[in-house]
């Protein structure tokens, strides 16, 4: 059973979240803290963010989003088109109900392209071989 903990919906209610979801993709959904101006490389990257939350809210509110970016070896991880150390970018995040669908709720959805100038993602890609792009797991 994963680690139950409390989230805030307003300052007196509290909803027990009980189940822990990770997302990690190749997709810069990097959070700054900054205001971002329109159209700068961090305003990009929180609409890729905000892309990614909203998806994962079609059925429930999803709580506590934390991201972490790493470098790793993405052989025999995602799609087989990447390959050796690549930027990976992690969302966690808690929610009150299970969404077994999360994975087909997220797929395909556009997002913004070539923000890095490296590698071009047009869409959030789940379940290609070559292109998969983003991996959804429900941390038990």
């Amino acid at each position: 059973m994963p680690t139950k903990s409390k989230a805030v919906i307003n300052d007196e209610n509290l909803v027990e979240t009980t189940y822990k979801y990770q997302i990690m993709t190749l997709i810069d959904i990097t959070l700054s803290s900054n205001r971002p101006k329109k159209h700068s490389k961090s305003f990009l990257q929180l609409q890729n963010f905000n892309t990614f939350i909203q998806a994962c809210s079609f059925r429930t509110q999803v709580f506590e989003p934390m991201v972490a970016q790493t470098k790793q070896n993405v052989d025999n991880s995602f799609g087989t088109n990447y390959k050796g150390e690549m930027p990976v970018w992690t969302l966690d995040f808690y929610t009150e109900f299970a969404i077994p669908q999360l994975k087909s709720d997220i797929a395909n959805i556009p997002v913004i392209d070539n923000i890095c100038g490296d590698t071009s993602y047009e869409v959030i890609d789940v379940d290609s071989a070559k292109y998969c792009n983003t991996l959804v797991n429900e941390i038990k």
